[in-house]
């Protein structure tokens, strides 16, 4: 289900996971290569070099390493991207990145229960950013497929980088290059020289994803992410 943006009507919460939720991926990425674009710090300024033929699937804060159009944004929605919340700096300095952006597809990410993609359409409305179709992951989901694919435990989710990485190759993507990644914590568009640890605290769960899906995929998944990984 791919519903224009304008209709803002919300979308059912599944509460079971749902494989129809990865459609509006597979119609993007299937025999393509792609390149997922996180927001970890990085040595060079501008837009992450592609390679030949490659398409960049920018997530979450990764999106302002990319220039041009976007045919696909995988984001977190939160529910306090509302009224009457308080402001998140993390969250809301990451839907900033997305500043004046035109995306032909966003996956919202979404909390456990809540429908809370409006919301965040309303934030990046503001932003100026233009969303032909929008769709959502629901937790379920995302559980299921960490857990057949990324050797989840019960209690440490992946990523969204780790998980948009395994939805790519679960939906046929030709080869897919990690860029932007890392297991040590910081953003690119924050400039701190000793960020909180607790900014990136899925580490040993994207470390054990990252084994199980190149012991899955080989060669169809690469990154310099995984020479850290195999140094562990």
């Amino acid at each position: 289900m791919m519903p224009h943006r304008a209709a803002r009507i919300p979308i059912p919460i599944r509460v079971e996971p749902a494989v129809d939720q990865l459609a509006a991926i597979a119609a993007v990425v299937r025999d393509r290569r792609v390149a997922i674009v996180g927001s970890a710090p990085r040595a060079i300024e501008g837009p992450e070099p592609l390679e030949v033929d490659e398409l960049a699937i920018p997530v979450n804060g990764g999106i302002s390493s990319t220039s041009g159009s976007i045919a696909l944004w995988i984001v977190g929605s939160k529910p306090y991207d509302g009224p009457g919340h308080p402001v998140r700096d993390l969250h809301r300095l990451m839907l900033d990145q997305a500043t004046g952006r035109s995306i032909a597809h966003v996956v919202f990410m979404r909390q456990p229960a809540i429908a809370s993609e409006g919301l965040t359409l309303n934030v990046l409305e503001r932003r100026r950013v233009t969303i032909a179709s929008y769709s959502v992951v629901d937790k379920p989901t995302k559980y299921w497929l960490e857990t057949e694919l990324c050797a989840r435990l019960e209690k440490q989710p992946c990523s969204t980088g780790i998980f948009a990485a395994a939805a790519a190759l679960w939906c046929d993507a030709a080869h897919v290059r990690l860029v932007g990644f890392s297991l040590a914590a910081g953003y690119h568009y924050i400039r701190r020289p000793s960020p909180p640890a607790a900014w990136r605290d899925h580490v040993d769960a994207d470390a054990r994803a990252l084994v199980a899906l190149r012991a899955r995929f080989g060669a169809r998944l690469r990154g310099d992410v995984l020479k850290a990984v195999c140094a562990r």
